[in-house]
């Protein structure tokens, strides 16, 4: 247990003192001790102290979220208390070498946080170690931010190589496409043996050059400035049209379609540029189905937001890869040009909203969060365009 001076100076003094004297000095103890744990529950910051037999001391709110510890655990050893096997290792690690532990990042699966960062201290007094003091900082939104930020140089950069490379192969492609047309023509017109060879080639050729246009399309759409309406659209209307139109290619890939929204408010979007976004989204999913596929769209308002969410029971995103899936380029098929996911990041950046997304094996959810806006908000900031 750990005493102050004061405590030791009581104790000291403990027979001389009346009762009722001893009575305040316990009162405003019991309030300082309160206080105190007021002000440890209230940091953001969690905090376990433990002494040198790794008996649980004394824990504030923040890491009974994180660790999930129940209200039980003090004087147990954190071998009890911390479940989480990498963390334990860690401290452990670190107590067996007589090391501190600053600012180690770890990703964590915990309904609060996943990521946090660890720093471990000694807990000393009077030149003596009395245990160890371990600080968890919830570094989710950091490192959320981070991936905004590398998605928006990733954007900046495609910007700046795109637009001039586009530019340069999209009026060559037109003049291909042009002569390839003649060529056809002229085909048609003879009929020597080897036209129909002729024929097979030149429908090759047109395939491989509306490839290339729609590739060169494509970095053009990520690099040129976004023009989208807004306009106050009914969501459920909008989403109900929206299924009828993808309903066929999901019969037709035998992926069962189920949806779940209603009582949906007004939302301001440009419908053609969202229903793109939507789109890559489906077709994103379909890829990742194998069997017995099932696909939900779901919807729903929350306070001043509405989500929409696309969730598949396909084969998950790879853990190692998630960071990346926003970036340009970056693909795992064997086909397309590896801008799918920036072009919906950019529509609906472009909506003013966000999107993020959540995936392992059997289930993957991509969400976007919309601002709901009263029509004389949203025809403010419109007219001010």
């Amino acid at each position: 247990m750990i005493k102050s001076n004061f405590l030791n100076s009581i104790q000291k003094k403990i027979d001389k003192v009346d009762v009722r004297t001893l009575k305040d000095v316990l009162y405003n103890l019991i309030e300082d001790f309160e206080s105190l744990k007021t002000v440890f529950n209230s940091m953001a910051e969690g905090v376990l102290v433990f002494d040198n037999d790794k008996k649980v001391i004394f824990y504030n709110r923040t890491a009974t979220k994180i660790f999930e510890i129940s209200n039980d655990s003090y004087g147990l050893s954190i071998d009890k208390v911390i479940e989480n096997e990498r963390i334990l290792f860690i401290v452990n690690e670190a107590l067996q070498k007589q090391e501190k532990i600053i600012n180690y990042e770890i990703k964590i699966d915990s309904t609060y946080a996943k990521y946090i960062s660890l720093t471990l201290q000694p807990l000393v007094r009077e030149g003596k170690i009395l245990g160890n003091i371990l600080i968890i900082n919830d570094i989710s939104q950091n490192k959320e931010n981070e991936k905004k930020l590398r998605q928006a140089e990733s954007l900046a950069t495609l910007t700046t190589i795109s637009a001039g490379i586009a530019h340069e192969i999209k009026n060559p492609l037109g003049a291909m496409g042009i002569h390839v047309q003649l060529v056809e023509q002229e085909i048609v017109k003879c009929k020597c043996k080897w036209s129909k060879d002729f024929k097979y080639s030149i429908k090759i050729i047109k395939e491989e050059i509306d490839r290339l246009s729609e590739i060169v399309n494509s970095f053009l759409f990520t690099v040129r400035p976004l023009k989208a309406e807004l306009m106050p659209v009914d969501l459920k209307e909008f989403l109900d049209k929206f299924v009828d139109f993808i309903q066929p290619e999901l019969e037709a890939n035998k992926i069962q379609l189920k949806k779940n929204y209603f009582n949906l408010p007004d939302v301001w979007i440009d419908e053609r540029y969202f229903k793109q976004a939507l789109l890559n989204l489906i077709q994103n999913s379909i890829s990742a189905i194998t069997e017995n596929g099932v696909i939900e769209i779901e919807a729903y308002r929350e306070k001043n937001y509405c989500f929409i969410s696309i969730i598949d029971n396909g084969d998950g995103i790879p853990e190692e890869i998630q960071t990346k899936i926003f970036d340009p380029y970056f693909t795992t098929k064997t086909f397309g040009t590896g801008l799918g996911l920036t072009i919906i990041y950019k529509i609906i950046k472009e909506h003013n909203g966000d999107i993020n997304f959540s995936s392992k094996q059997g289930q993957t959810i991509f969400s976007i969060r919309l601002p709901v806006k009263t029509i004389e908000e949203g025809l403010i900031e419109y007219s001010g365009e």
